[in-house]
This record gives C-alpha cells, structure tokens and sequence, in this order.
C-alpha cells in the first residue's frame, strides 16, 4: 500500500489590475476555447515526485481519469511534472478526454513547488477552459500544516523535492481568483494530512468547499473515474454533493475488510464556516494563555496531557506530523476549559459537514490542529515551530504553541528511577515526583561487545499505579513469519482497545516501517494485522504507504542503543529476511531463543526528555 502524503496571509495582496499570466496560446497551446462553456473544468496540479518515479501511481490515476474524460458538462485538465522520470522531467498540460490524454503544451523545467508556477496553471485553465464552476485538486505529497520547514504540499524531485507552503497556495489562488473574478466552488487535497483548520483557513476566501484526509493516504488515492464520472453525467450537482462523491467513492474503492482502507479518513468542510472555527480557537487560546501565564508548568503538563491522549496522525519512528484531532484535543482539555471547548466543538461540527472515517482512527472528526509533540520540542524550538507561525493562521494559537514549546524545552530535567529490581520474572520500578511522564516502556535488549544494546522489543508495563510500575517478563515478542522483530507502540486507543505498533525494516531494499494494527477480538484474543509498509519520509513530506505484494523482500531492522548517550541507530541481523508469502504476513506474538536478554525500563517526558534504569539480566531456556 502507499501512503500520500510565507508571509502571513494578512500580507498577500494582489489586485485585479496586477500582472496576468499567458492565455491559452501564449505558451505554444494548440487547444482553443470551449465553443460552450461546461458546467465545471477540473484543474488536476500533478506533482509526480517519487510517487511516479517510483510506482506510476500518477499515471494510474490519469488512466482513471481517460475512464470519464471531458464532454459538454465537464473539462478535465491536468499539469504535470515534477519527477525524476522520462515525460515527467518538465512541466506539461493536458486535456484528458475520454480514452486519449492529449498534451497541449510542454513549458519546460519549470519548479512545480513554487507558487508561480501553479499560478500559471490555474489562471490559464481557468481563461482557456471557462465554466460556471471550477474545481481544484492538489495531488501528490502533503505534510499538514508545517511539513518541512514550512514545505506543505508536492514534492517537485526535479528540484530538491521542493513544495508549496499555504502562503505559496494562498498567493496563487489570490491572483488567479482576483484576475478572473471567479471562485473555486472546491478544492481538494488528494494527499496526505491536509484535512487541518490551517489549511482551511488559508483556503477559504477563494473556494466555497474542500475536501481532504486527516490521515495518510494509501498510494491509489482517490478513485476518479467514480467522481469525475458522477460530475460528467449529472452536470447539476450540487458542489456538497459533488464532496460527499469523492469521500463515498474513496472508501468505497476499497473492499470490505481490505488493510489498505483500515485507517482511512476523508472529510468535506464548508469553508464559509470556518471564520467561525477560528475565531472560537482564538478564544481557547487566549484562555490557555492565561494559564501559561498563571503557572507555566501547569498549563503546559495541561496541554500535552491533552496531546498525548488525542488522536494524531502521521506517525513514522515514533512521532508524527503534529497535527492532532480538535475535536479529540477539545475532549482532553481540564473541566476549567469546558466552555470554551464546547464553542469550538459547535462550530466545528458546523463546519465539517461530512465525514467519514475507518475503524482505525475512530476519533478523526474532520479536521486537525498543529500541537507540536515532545520529540518536536526536544529538539528546542525547531524551524518547523517557526514556520508555522509565518502562516499566519491565529496570532492566538500561534503564541499557545510558541509559549508552550518553550516552556516545555526549558524542562532539561530528565524523569529519575528509584528501586529498580527484578525478583524472577518480574521488573518493578518508582518513577517518583513525575508529573509530566509522557511514556515508561521496557526495552527487552542484548547486550553487544562494545556496550551498546540490541533493542529486540518495547513494551508498555503490565500496570503502571502511580509512580510504581510492573512488567512481568513472559518471553514473548512480535514475530513477523516466526522471525522476531523489533515494534514500537506508535499510538494507542484505550477506549477501543486498538493500537497501532511500528516494525522498522527495508522492503526491497527501501527502508521505512510496517505498520500493525492491533486489536481484540469479541473473546479478548489478540488480533494483529500487518496493514502496509511506510517508507521513510523524503524531505519532510509524508510517504504514501506501500501494498505489501507476494515475493517481497523483507529485512527486519532492529534497534542499536547506547543507554549512556541515548544514541540510537538502525542494524540488520545475519538471517533474519524473509519473502511475504502469497497469504501475506502473519504477525503474531513468539518466544525469543534460549540466549541471556536484558530488560530495562525507558521513560520519557512532555518535554522528550529520556531516561533508562539499570539494566538487569533475563535468561530463556537453558
């Protein structure tokens, strides 16, 4: 399966007398004028990046496209470019008609991650194919928010895997809506994580509605013969209906009980609403503040508290985006903020007014926010803190964010161990005076000739009762095909008994993460499913998650840690790779070789910082 994935806006201006982009000739096009203007044009902005270059996935979704292609309601043009393979190494348009992409013009090698370029795009499709409505859709990479650095949306490989920001997407639709005196009656996203309020904002005062995922999406995206087809044969379609299609459609392009469609999400947002959302979140925010202000420590343990317990998405090496859920936020937030957290919820449900989303991510409400995690704000307040304030969502939850990271990296103090032991099987531990514990897992290791430990599991202790916590050893770890693995608990969902773990390993030589569902069953046996392989991110952006097919090549990755320095890399073990066999991967849960292991207890802050126990000696077999 694949996953998909500034000045602030006050300062974008652009009037309707400024410089206008070529028309439909200007650049050597030799498609003319709709005789007829349709009932709506369909502008597809195709960044190939690394998802053509590496698995045609953006052919595939042309192929789709030529399924419905144009006719007398409806206009389908694309541009395309942006990766590192031949036909996509420079920037063409085409008119897809049905069976037949037809090129109209190649402008050379242009950078499809700079707003200029997609300005160029919008404005002459908008000239040369006219219509009563226009709809808009990004596909490639998306990062949320933030991405990297500010880089959000596309990943252009033929220059540094440059991407659009919101600011850059904002300039562009600015001009182009301006110029033609015309609005987007939608935008969508068919990427990942770009279902956030930030985006939405940005996006609203040029289109009536979008449509995107909270979550990564799997590499086959949208299913655009479905909806295409939908809007060629019922030329009348509301544009609410026209957002309802797309979600109906994506989730019903993959079959009932599939992996792939298992942690899905996609929502429709009317953006017109979402002024509202915004307004009610300066308020929490400016409340939060005050807080801040009252006792820093307090507030901030408040804030992550509520983090650490809603759903976010992303999750690759054990962080994530940082985008959250608002309305699973709003849920975890102290009683004192109840009200405030009711008039956002309010609003927000006005303005998510369809949403649907797979059993693995049961809280996705339709849209999210930007809370950095403690792996963010270990590193202090990073560039991606900083950018987020050049989008000029909220000067109010720009300040929670930037007030919080910052106290929260002030915190260098890392959690202490008091009592560590182990009687038999079982390792015990205090973690006194910790009121900002994020994590306490267990690292089961061996120990290496030159000190360092090969981490072959984490788990969560059996019970955790204040400060003191139990682990009882059971000799037991993840198997991927009776081979063990190293997994990592990405995020857990107390209330359904679900959570997601993550299996560091190459995938024909590609490095990145399986990812595995966990769940019980009726009669409380355990339940593991391996939904897909995550490659690791490329520039910040997110991946697309890989179908795993029969005759792939796995290599477990196990985890290389130096408990004194915190170091930390990836190794291979000698005979550990196996093939996918064609019923697929059976995870399960097996017991470790007879050897001597090591077991120690890790824990973590809010503010990332890390500490281990003494380490104590676990012998299996004879």
């Amino acid at each position: 399966m694949i996953i998909r994935t500034p000045a602030p806006l006050g300062l974008i201006t652009c009037l309707a007398g400024s410089i206008f982009l070529s028309g439909c000739n200007s650049n050597g096009d030799d498609g003319s004028l709709a005789k007829t203007t349709p009932t709506r044009t369909v502008l597809v902005y195709m960044v190939g990046s690394d998802l053509e270059s590496g698995s045609n996935a953006a052919t595939n979704d042309i192929r789709e496209m030529m399924q419905v292609g144009s006719g007398e309601n409806l206009n389908i043009v694309i541009t395309t470019g942006g990766a590192d393979k031949a036909g996509w190494k420079t920037v063409k348009r085409h008119l897809i008609n049905k069976g037949e992409q037809k090129t109209l013009t190649d402008l050379g090698n242009l950078n499809m991650g700079h707003s200029d370029t997609l300005r160029d795009f919008l404005d002459w499709g908008m000239r040369s194919y006219p219509a009563s409505k226009y709809t808009l859709v990004f596909w490639n990479h998306g990062g949320g928010a933030v991405g990297h650095n500010g880089a959000t949306v596309g990943n252009d490989e033929n220059h540094g895997n440059d991407a659009l920001s919101l600011p850059e997407i904002a300039t562009a639709l600015n001009t182009v809506t301006h110029a033609n005196g015309k609005r987007f009656d939608l935008i969508g996203f068919d990427t990942c994580l770009m279902a956030t309020i930030e985006t939405a904002a940005t996006i609203s005062p040029f289109a009536d509605y979008m449509v995107a995922s909270e979550e990564l999406e799997p590499g086959s995206g949208w299913d655009y013969r479905a909806w295409l087809g939908k809007a060629k044969s019922s030329p009348a379609l509301a544009t609410l209906d026209l957002g309802k299609t797309i979600v109906d459609s994506y989730f019903a392009s993959f079959p009932a009980g599939s992996d792939e469609g298992k942690s899905i999400t996609l929502s429709t947002i009317q953006l017109a609403r979402v002024s509202a959302v915004t307004t009610e979140i300066g308020k929490l925010a400016r409340t939060l503040g005050d807080r801040l202000t009252a006792n820093a420590d307090v507030a901030r343990i408040e804030i992550a508290k509520g983090r650490s317990r809603s759903e976010s998405y992303g999750h690759q090496n054990g962080t994530d985006s940082g985008m959250v859920d608002i309305n699973d936020f709003l849920s975890h937030l102290p009683p004192a903020l109840a009200a405030e957290a009711a008039r956002v919820r309010t609003n927000l449900d006005a303005a998510v007014v369809y949403n649907r989303r797979a059993e693995a991510r049961p809280n996705a409400s339709g849209l999210s926010i930007y809370l950095p995690g403690e792996r963010t704000i270990a590193g202090g307040i990073t560039d991606d803190v900083l950018a987020y304030k050049r989008i000029g969502y909220s000067t109010f939850w720009e300040s929670v964010i930037d007030r919080y990271a910052t106290a929260a990296a002030n915190d260098v103090t890392a959690p202490a161990f008091q009592n560590a032991g182990l009687v038999g099987n079982r390792l015990a531990v205090d973690i006194p005076d910790a009121p900002d514990l994020s994590s306490v897992e267990v690292y089961i290791t061996q120990e290496l000739p030159d000190g360092n430990h090969l981490v072959l599991g984490r788990e969560e202790p059996d019970s955790m009762v204040g400060e003191h916590a139990v682990y009882d050893f059971d000799n037991t770890v993840l198997t991927m095909n009776n081979q063990f693995v190293f997994a990592e608990v990405l995020e857990e969902d107390e209330d359904n008994n679900r959570f997601v773990l993550g299996v560091s390993a190459q995938v024909n030589g590609q490095q990145g993460q399986l990812t595995v569902l966990v769940s019980l069953d009726p009669s409380d046996n355990l339940v593991l499913e391996v939904v897909g392989f995550l490659p690791m991110s490329a520039a910040g952006v997110a991946p697309r998650m890989m179908s795993l097919n029969t005759g792939d090549s796995i290599t477990p990755l196990y985890l290389r840690l130096n408990p004194s320095t915190g170091e930390t890399d990836y190794v291979t073990l000698e005979g550990t790779a196996f093939t996918v066999p064609a019923g697929g991967i059976n995870a399960s849960v097996g017991a470790l070789p007879a050897d001597t292991y090591n077991a120690f207890f890790a824990a973590q802050d809010f503010s990332g910082n890390m500490a281990y126990s003494d380490a104590f000696a676990l012998t299996v077999g004879e």
